[in-house]
């Protein structure tokens, strides 16, 4: 009857654990829900999914609360989203914050656009790998491009608005790239208010934007 003590411990301190992680799973949601109204988005998240939000019983109600929340609509006339992705396993796991603006069609030239650092040019070096360069010393220095059709990317990045507003956007905010389809942005740290939002999705619209207007 002993060995029941400690196995006994253990479903409730386990009981315990899944009960404070539902609360603040359920908290964070209702946060990114009354965030989205202030922000004028729309909340996507299990929150959202039945008239009585998360209350009532069932386990998969319990069971949807840890599902990641993710606002979605649009800002000056682009389609934005925001959410979380969490990457790794154990003791690696991280969780990041991701904002995005969404270009009404994709650029067609397979753009890869991010700020150049000591790590990408370390693996440069190593492998011997070439970045697009546009032939400007100061932009060739600050930012990694990389593309499937080079002179579709040269001849999108070549007017010097475009490579301003890329510079501008990335000293605002560090964690900006560009895709074939987006500006993304993304960074570790947990956004916990609607005032978080606003700056990120400003640079990331403003950019989008200066890219895909002639």
């Amino acid at each position: 009857m002993e060995f029941m003590i400690p196995f006994l411990f253990m479903l409730l301190f386990m009981g315990v654990f899944m009960y404070f992680a539902y609360k603040q799973s359920k908290k964070a949601h209702e946060r990114m829900a009354a965030i989205a109204v202030e922000l004028g988005l729309r909340y996507v998240g299990p929150g959202s999914t039945t008239p009585d939000g998360f209350e009532g019983g069932g386990f998969k109600r319990f069971l949807a609360v840890f599902n990641p929340w993710r606002l979605e609509g649009t800002r000056n006339g682009l389609n934005v989203a925001a959410f979380t992705e969490t990457r790794g396993s154990g003791r690696s796991r991280t969780t990041y914050t991701i904002v995005e603006a969404y270009f009404p069609s994709p650029l067609g030239c397979g753009l890869n656009l991010g700020r150049e650092n000591a790590l990408t040019k370390l693996g440069e070096t190593l492998f011997n790998l070439k970045d697009i360069q546009l032939g400007s010393p100061s932009f060739d220095a600050a930012v990694r491009i990389k593309g499937s059709d080079p002179d579709r990317v040269k001849a999108l990045l070549s007017p010097t608005r475009i490579q301003d507003a890329i510079l501008q956007a990335m000293e605002k905010q560090p964690g900006i790239t560009v895709q074939d389809d987006k500006v993304h942005f993304e960074t570790s740290t947990t956004f916990r208010t609607a005032g978080d939002f606003p700056p990120v999705l400003d640079a990331v619209v403003t950019l989008a934007k200066a890219m895909t207007e002639g």
